[in-house]
């Protein structure tokens, strides 16, 4: 594991204090709203015309996008409305920004210790993220780097933004979010929106929801973790004994095969919810599999069906090979690979086919 973040403590570039933008080959780094946050939170007498510059920055916007359907910061008003309750020593929860705030004389160190580290902190991660993606996509994006906000990270198609205002991290956990939430969105670009369960009617709406979510959130995870070199150390950590998220797996599948899924779409998302879900769990046991299929097939294949499976309905062949690859060490039970399946035939797909495979 990489070493306990350690700020650097002496003598920093006015440059690096005061940057609010950097691009690498295909990333453009965007932390003017840590800036503006800092320069509000210095001036103790705050007009609207300060909070409006705020809440117009690049990361601020894409955040209240993010938030908007499901989380608290679902409009400029809102965020001002938080910061002036806690500004006036209001406690509780104040979408997230209530710990931005106890934070705020870490933020400039934080940022700091990202710019002076930039190769290790993003272009390695994203370099790793890149090795897992088809190479004929489209990568540009941009990285908003944020002061506060309700979750840890966000990402669609096109942006994707890390919280600094979130709780100490160490490096790994820095570089983890990176290249996570770097790959998601370039995941999501290739591959369309992910399926939302709360959206599904059918059972094989949910089906497919399921086998989809699954396959994104497993390979994400396994190339986060590889981008923050802690894959083995995880591994150990959450990921050894799986029975307890291989029977809750399992019964999201009976439920949605039985019709009682629209019903139990609270529980539901918890099985499908952040990367240490039962879902999550399990797509990176199978993506891992595939990962070092390399060791068992004799040559050089692995990565190249991860990147193969990053795309329209990307699922089929991401599963389709894990039970070819991991039936010595399978982890679903037949109700899973029944409703797999028959989805295939609902939808007239065929399966890769046993000519595929290497003997």
């Amino acid at each position: 594991m990489i070493s306990k973040v350690i700020f650097y403590k002496g003598i920093i570039s006015p440059r690096i204090m005061t940057e609010t933008s950097r691009k690498t080959r295909k990333i453009t780094l965007d932390a003017e709203s840590v800036q503006s946050f800092i320069k509000l939170i210095e001036n103790p007498q705050w007009t609207e015309k300060d909070l409006d510059r705020f809440v117009s920055t690049r990361g601020i916007q894409f955040l209240l996008q993010q938030e908007k359907e499901s989380g608290p910061n679902f409009s400029e008003n809102t965020v001002k409305t938080y910061l002036r309750r806690i500004q006036k020593g209001f406690s509780g929860e104040q979408g997230g920004w209530e710990i931005a705030w106890k934070e705020r004389s870490a933020l400039q160190e934080r940022l700091t210790h990202l710019l002076e580290n930039w190769d290790d902190f993003v272009s390695h991660c994203l370099s790793v993220s890149e090795e897992y993606t088809p190479n004929w996509a489209a990568l540009e994006s941009t990285c908003h780097i944020l002061p506060g906000g309700f979750r840890e990270s966000y990402s669609d198609s096109e942006e994707f933004a890390i919280n600094m205002g979130h709780g100490e991290k160490t490096d790994p956990e820095w570089m983890f979010s990176i290249g996570y939430e770097g790959f998601h969105c370039w995941l999501t670009r290739v591959m369309g929106e992910r399926h939302r369960i709360k959206d599904c009617r059918t059972p094989s709406e949910f089906v497919e929801a399921f086998l989809d979510i699954t396959h994104r959130e497993g390979l994400a995870l396994l190339v986060g973790l590889k981008a923050a070199g802690i894959e083995e150390q995880f591994t150990e950590e959450y990921a050894t004994d799986l029975e307890r998220e291989k029977k809750m797996y399992a019964r999201v599948f009976e439920y949605a095969v039985e019709g009682r899924a629209p019903k139990e779409i609270e529980w539901i998302q918890k099985v499908f919810s952040g990367y240490t879900s039962p879902s999550a769990l399990l797509g990176f046991q199978m993506a891992k599999v595939l990962d070092e299929s390399d060791e068992t097939a004799g040559h050089s294949i692995g990565k190249n069906m991860l990147q193969g499976s990053v795309t329209k309905l990307g699922f089929v062949f991401f599963f389709e090979l894990y039970r070819y690859y991991g039936r010595d060490s399978p982890l679903f039970p037949e109700i899973v690979w029944n409703a797999f399946q028959n989805l295939l035939q609902e939808k007239g797909i065929g399966s890769v086919g046993e000519g595929f495979f290497p003997l």
